[in-house]
């Protein structure tokens, strides 16, 4: 479930291609914000999310979705490289409610919770357990 997430989440961050290949996302979502004070606040949040943002990334790109056989030869030193922990997906997540709730209320009369507390709850594992379940796959071991 975890593994699930964090592909969601960089999904979720995607830029937007233009013509046929828009990925709905917060940047493509962002577009539809008029510009001023709740746009500039939802950028905020957005680049002080970077940093994690970019390690998610980079573990889709080279370990969730595709696993590179060199991050395999070599994983402990990706991790160290690239560190995903618990408390920033946390963080990120409520981040990421933050956004949303911020982009709809600009966007819509009415203004709108979302919550990822009730999926906090289902799935409390840490994010080493993560690690150490793809290390395993990665190899072979499972």
């Amino acid at each position: 479930m975890q593994q699930k997430w964090l592909l969601d989440i960089s999904k979720i961050f995607e830029e937007s291609w233009e013509g046929d290949r828009q990925v709905v996302s917060i940047p493509f979502l962002l577009k539809f914000v008029p510009e001023g004070k709740d746009k500039d606040k939802i950028k905020k949040e957005i680049n002080e999310q970077e940093p994690i943002l970019k390690n998610i990334k980079k573990w889709r790109n080279k370990i969730l979705a595709h696993q590179d056989k060199i991050v395999v030869d070599d994983i402990k030193e990706f991790y160290k490289e690239y560190p995903v922990r618990g408390d920033q997906v946390e963080l990120l997540l409520s981040s990421i409610e933050k956004i949303i709730g911020r982009i709809n209320s600009a966007t819509n009369e009415l203004p709108t919770l979302y919550c990822y507390s009730r999926f906090k709850e289902e799935s409390k594992q840490d994010l080493d357990e993560i690690v150490t379940i793809l290390m395993k796959d990665m190899q072979g071991e499972r």
